[in-house]
């Protein structure tokens, strides 16, 4: 499989040649088995790419549907464990692609800005990570990419944050309000891994 390729012989290549800084990597122990939800903000198409490379997990990401209009493309996405989702309307097919990802044990990595963000800023979270997290109760670990990652004489910088439960805002029933503290709670911890990224 690609993605094989890509974690055994090209992670170490890479590290070797980029040596990239990960900040708070203690912090996967608590979704190194299991179900797991890698939630980061979203400033490449690379993002996905950096994140696989630099945590301990296999991790299965939503693309979205245009990237597999191209057969080579396509291809490439889905070895490595990419799936299509339509950012048109509500998705119901890769919903449940994702929360059987989870039932199964697998990581999912999600970026709740639902887009590349087009500024230095982040865009507002939807909320489709929170309702995730809530319906399958795994465990959430916030990344934050710095502003010029990719930039070919910085070395790559990666935030990650403490991982959290879900359960700890779905106390009273209420899934509705649940995801929304939930929800608030992603934009809180990635803010807070922006500041300290010194962004």
């Amino acid at each position: 499989m690609i993605y094989y390729l890509f974690k055994y012989i090209v992670l170490p290549f890479y590290w070797l040649i980029r040596m990239p800084k990960v900040y708070g990597y203690k912090n996967t122990k608590a979704i190194r088995k299991g179900k797991a939800i890698i939630i980061s903000n979203h400033r490449s198409n690379l993002d996905p790419l950096l994140l696989a490379l630099c945590l301990p997990r296999f991790i299965h990401f939503m693309a979205k549907e245009e990237l597999f209009g191209n057969k080579l493309a396509g291809l490439l996405i889905k070895a490595l464990l990419a799936f299509p989702v339509s950012r048109k309307a509500s998705d119901m097919k890769s919903m449940k692609t994702a929360l059987e990802l989870l039932d199964e044990g697998k990581c999912f990595g999600i970026f709740p800005e639902g887009k590349r963000a087009v500024t230095d800023e982040m865009d507002a979270f939807e909320k489709g990570a929170a309702f995730f997290a809530i319906k399958t109760d795994a465990p959430i670990l916030p990344v934050y990419i710095p502003k010029y990652n990719y930039h070919l004489f910085k070395r790559p910088r990666l935030y990650i944050g403490e991982a959290r439960r879900p359960e700890e805002y779905n106390a009273n029933g209420a899934k509705s309000a649940a995801i929304r503290k939930l929800n608030t709670m992603f934009e809180e911890r990635i803010d807070a891994l922006r500041i300290q990224a010194g962004d």
